[in-house]
């Protein structure tokens, strides 16, 4: 499916297949029979992950990105907080967002995103990519 998907589109000679998660866990995936693609039974694909955390680390991100935002005095161990914690976390998402919109503007190359659900890091990426191709 993968090579097909990657002859689609003749303008260009590779894909990008995206694991919206952090290269770890797919390797944890893969131990417990799940996991990733083997990109040595490809040639004309290269593999890119992007690092998004689980959706529960997201969660507290934005419960600490709201608890600053909606403090009026911000406080200097809040700022810390946010710039730490929440901060890396939805850069994390804006990265992928950007090599996305990249590969797709620039490179006129397909990409292929999926995570190992594909519920909420995938969906954040694809929609967001969406939305900046748009502008």
């Amino acid at each position: 499916m993968l090579n097909a998907i990657s002859i689609a589109n003749p303008a260009h000679h590779y894909m990008y297949v995206m694991d919206t998660q952090p290269k770890l866990n797919a390797m944890a995936n893969r131990a417990a029979g799940k996991g990733y693609e083997n990109e040595g039974n490809y040639a004309n694909i290269r593999f890119q992950f992007v690092g998004i955390e689980n959706i529960n680390v997201m969660r507290f991100s934005l419960q600490k990105l709201l608890e600053v935002s909606c403090t009026k005095a911000l406080s200097t161990v809040s700022c810390l907080v946010w710039r730490t914690l929440a901060g890396c976390h939805i850069k994390a998402v804006l990265d992928a967002v950007t090599f996305l919109a990249k590969a797709i503007a620039v490179e006129n190359a397909t990409v292929l995103v999926h995570c190992s659900d594909g519920w909420d890091r995938t969906s954040q990426v694809c929609s967001l990519g969406s939305l900046s191709l748009d502008l």
